[in-house]
């Protein structure tokens, strides 16, 4: 995970006149400019330029500071394909949900079981990893028994000698024919040559018949007297020998370069034998390879014979002659056989090899041996043993299933069991239960036999991970280290997940190295490995906001810091905010949909607070879990109704225009949050608790600003506020007035439906992940006085001189939204009731979903305004008016894109006569400023 330095910066106090792209354009002019630093302050990632792209740069120069429009798909749903060029596209939080996080039973659970295992003795010991050497493995199958070789090998390489019987066929013959017998002629027999040199093909890729030539050596060796044989080996890339003294015999062992196919190395084997057929050295050759892969050119002088059991020896001195080549594809259908058979071995030593070979009879040879060996499928040591790879099992786990026979099965699993008695037990029921996954006929209570034995390893782990220190110095002195690794490289990649003990001894292991940050494996448990980690690290569950950022071409996640006030900010942070995230243990799953491909899971472990990134290809849509919150994320395009998208530092912005009038909205994402106050928040009401969670599931729009009375002018065409000025607030407009334009609104812009906020979202958006009383992480330390967080962030009693101010002149919040404290009352959508001290409205309970109030008379405002106390202007303040009250306090925020259920409605009597706010919360002295400013403008 790379380490990204983060700069510190001044915060922004106003909402700046120029935009980044003129900083940066700017600051590239100095010399010795950070344009590196500069781009990824951006979120931007550099890329090679086409020819294409140089060439439209020169045509249509763009001016200096202007920034091109992003586009990005509709919300919520994505545009339909076109035959138009391709959009930029970014990723949105669309919904989420909230589940209950995971209790401790399960962890208790997991305790109970492995401390009841180790009670009762039963943990697995050191010795039940350590291999048998009391229980070797039964010999080595010969590739041809040494009473069929030796005829063969004793008349091409020896010379005849006389015996001391007599020869009764010459002995007729002489006398038949009246010659003169002046000796008995004796009979004549082969005999082993007087000296034997034998070149021995020691090639890296022959490694697998290492034992059968050391074998055939030995014998030989026994067949003459001591010092009369001499062994030449040849490795691999060596030059091959000088032929031997004349007349001295000698004895090739190779393939002859035939099973590697490599036509140069055959031609010089081919040299080497003509060379000692004109030095007049005895000669024979014994070839690891079948008869269709030899060269047709091979000296017919010279005896060559096949070193396999299937064929039979040659009668004479002349030996095998070459047949036609075999098709690839029979000799992959052989390879393929042979290594279903194998499959569900764990280790297959290379006679273990020769005696699955024989057991499919003629449709494997010598051949088939080499290429399985050298298969990509197969994963060998070189020299010992070969396995299949565990990302091959499944497909091979079928085959198995349906090809092979019942009695070959059988017969597969008996000599499986005889070959690996010298090995550890626990090595030994991992064999027998993959066996019993591949459908092999194993005892049922072997089976369950085995199981109890993964089961006393996991104890075993646990315990060791709980030492700490002093269990990893264990873990590694009795092998328990190298016996887990290799145990989940031989174990087939669909059973990893629900092999406990493979989860529970990476948990152990992780533990133990320290890890705290770190992806598990997609083929393990990732839910047990978390509850592991748990129990060993005995982390609290406490509840932690992940924050989701895009930065380029990677998606960050990190535990959110809530900002700091002005006298100590916060470091400015790199990309692009996307969404926040709740969690209470550190288990985070990630799952990404590329564009036409199959959707991949990552499982991450962290308990600390360093960052989560990682890379993104081309993302179509992103599922993010933890244990008690899921985000969905999607790849979008502009849609019809915006004129302008693009993403900052805040998120993502939409513009659209109405007579020329701009309205900007900000992508809320979803998500959850505590609603209400806290008990000790100064200045606090009764009727903002208790303090609940809530769970906003679909992202939606939200304006930027309060509605200004130019956006108000271009829908509805008066002008109903007090205080003008068109970058003002609107104000004294109604309940009714507001869902008024809202409607004429959509009528004008199709495509998007407009309303209200509802009190949930407005008081989860204010927030924007904080908790405090005010949104740039304060608190209300002055309820009645001058409070100095609430002087930057908003107009209130203290410092609005009784007046509205235009829009956007204090600070934003973490989502990019103004004027949330103070400045106009904001209608919101829910219904209410007022009981003379609190408010009271539906679905202001624990867990609630979009919750919406559909009862009352009243209708709920939030905010503050230009006229009240600091208290009234915190984030979770909250009052209920009749919906015809007509204010010039009263303002309200566009809201778009989530559609709400229809309910009842009922508005209450009164209209402008009914009562206000004042009597709970007013500032005394500013509703006398607004009383005497009216009775001035009427007169």
């Amino acid at each position: 995970m790379s380490q990204e330095q983060v700069q510190p910066t001044i915060p922004i106090t106003r909402r700046p006149p120029v935009g980044r792209s003129d900083l940066l354009l700017c600051l590239s002019a100095m010399p010795n400019a950070p344009i590196g630093f500069l781009a990824r302050l951006c979120g931007l990632e550099s890329h090679a330029r086409t020819p294409s792209e140089e060439r439209a740069d020169h045509r249509a120069p763009r001016g200096r500071g202007t920034v091109e429009p992003v586009s990005v798909a509709p919300v919520p749903e994505p545009a339909p394909a076109s035959s138009e060029s391709p959009r930029t596209t970014f990723l949105c939080a669309m919904t989420a949900a909230s589940h209950d996080p995971a209790d401790a039973a399960a962890e208790d659970d997991l305790l109970l079981k492995a401390e009841r295992l180790l009670n009762e003795g039963n943990a697995i010991t050191p010795a039940e990893l350590e291999e048998q050497p009391s229980k070797p493995p039964p010999p080595r199958p010969p590739l041809v028994p040494w009473a069929r070789l030796w005829p063969f090998l004793r008349r091409s390489l020896g010379r005849l000698r006389e015996s001391s019987r007599p020869d009764l066929r010459r002995l007729v013959r002489a006398m038949a024919a009246q010659r003169p017998i002046t000796r008995v002629p004796r009979a004549r027999h082969p005999a082993w040559p007087d000296r034997l040199t034998i070149v021995a093909d020691r090639r890296r890729d022959l490694a697998l018949f290492r034992e059968d030539l050391d074998a055939l050596i030995d014998q030989l060796e026994r067949q003459h007297a001591t010092g009369c044989v001499e062994v030449v080996n040849v490795p691999s890339n060596a030059a091959l020998p000088d032929p031997p003294a004349t007349g001295e015999a000698v004895l090739v062992l190779g393939d002859l370069g035939f099973l590697s196919g490599d036509r140069e190395l055959a031609n010089g084997w081919r040299s080497y034998l003509r060379s000692l057929e004109r030095a007049g050295n005895p000669r024979a050759a014994l070839v690891l390879g079948p008869r269709n892969r030899w060269d047709a050119a091979l000296p017919a002088e010279t005896p060559v014979a096949v070193w396999d059991r299937r064929e039979s020896r040659p009668a004479g001195r002349d030996g095998h002659r070459p047949r036609p080549p075999l098709s690839p594809e029979r000799r992959q259908a052989a390879v393929q056989q042979l290594l279903t058979l194998l499959a569900p071995s764990v280790r297959v030593e290379t006679g273990l090899l020769r005696v699955a070979r024989h057991l499919l009879g003629g449709a494997a040879d010598v051949g088939t041996e080499y290429d399985a060996w050298h298969d990509p499928r197969a994963a060998n040591d070189e020299v010992f043993a070969m396995g299949v790879r565990a990302v091959e099992s499944l497909e091979l786990e079928e085959a198995f299933r349906r090809q092979v026979s019942e009695p070959v099965k059988a017969a597969w699993l008996d000599w499986v069991r005889r070959w690996h008695r010298y090995l550890a037990e626990t090595i030994r029921t991992d064999e027998l239960l993959k066996f019993s996954r591949f459908g092999a006929p194993v005892p049922a209570d072997e089976v369950a036999a085995a199981r109890r034995v993964q089961q006393r390893a996991a104890a075993r782990l646990l315990e060791l991970g709980r030492e700490g220190e002093a269990g990893r110095a264990v873990a590694i002195r009795d092998g328990y280290w190298d016996w887990h690794r290799r145990g989940y490289a031989r174990s087939p990649v669909e059973a990893r997940a629900i092999e406990e003990h493979l989860a529970v001894g990476w948990a152990v292991f992780r533990h133990l190295q320290g890890g705290q940050h770190v992806e598990v494996p997609e083929d393990l448990d990732s839910e047990l490995v978390a509850q592991v980690l748990r129990v060993l690290e005995r982390v609290p569950a406490v509840e932690t906001l992940w924050e989701v950022r895009q930065h380029g071409a990677a998606l960050h996640l990190r535990p959110w810091v809530a900002p700091r006030s002005r006298q100590n900010p916060t470091p400015l942070s790199i990309g692009v905010p996307l969404a926040q995230l709740r969690a209470r243990r550190a288990h985070i799953q990630v799952t990404v949909k590329e564009v036409d491909e199959t959707p991949t899971t990552h499982s991450f472990i962290t308990s600390d607070a360093r960052r989560l990134a990682f890379g993104l290809g081309n993302p179509e849509r992103i599922r993010l879990l933890t244990d008690c919150a899921e985000l969905d994320l999607r790849a979008i395009t502009r849609p019809a109704w915006a004129t302008r998208l693009a993403q900052d530092a805040f998120g993502l912005v939409a513009e659209f225009a109405v007579d020329g009038v701009s309205f900007r909205l900000r992508w809320i994402p979803p998500g959850s949050f505590q609603m209400g106050s806290p008990e000790d928040e100064k200045g606090r009401y009764e009727d903002e608790s208790p303090r609940h969670l809530v769970t906003i599931s679909r992202g939606f729009w939200l304006g930027e600003t309060p509605c200004t009375q130019a956006q108000w002018k271009a829908v509805m065409g008066d002008e109903p506020s007090n205080f003008r000025g068109e970058q003002r607030p609107v104000e004294s407009v109604t309940w009714d007035d507001c869902v008024a334009f809202c409607e004429r609104l959509g009528e004008r812009v199709p495509g998007l439906p407009f309303r209200l906020p509802t009190e949930a979202e407005w008081e989860y958006a204010c927030r924007a992940g904080t908790g405090s009383a005010f949104n740039d992480g304060s608190d209300c330390t002055e309820p009645r006085g001058e409070d100095p967080a609430l002087k930057q962030l908003g107009w209130y009693g203290k410092n609005s001189a009784g007046e509205t101010h235009p829009v956007g002149g204090k600070e934003p919040n973490g989502w990019g939204l103004y004027d949330l404290h103070g400045n106009v009352w904001e209608w919101c959508a829910d219904r209410a009731e007022w009981t003379g001290s609190e408010v009271v409205t539906e679905g202001y309970v624990d867990g609630a979903v979009d919750p919406m109030s559909w009862k009352g008379a009243r209708r709920v405002v939030r905010g503050g305004s230009i006229w009240y106390f600091a208290r009234s202007c915190r984030s979770a303040y909250r009052f209920a008016l009749v919906p015809g009250n007509r204010d010039r306090s009263r303002g309200f925020r566009l809201a778009a894109g989530q559609e709400l259920r229809s309910g009842a409605s009922g508005p209450e009597a009164g209209g402008a006569a009914a009562p206000k706010p004042e009597d709970r919360d007013a500032e005394p002295g500013g509703a006398r400023m607004a009383r005497a400013s009216t009775r001035q403008k009427r007169e």
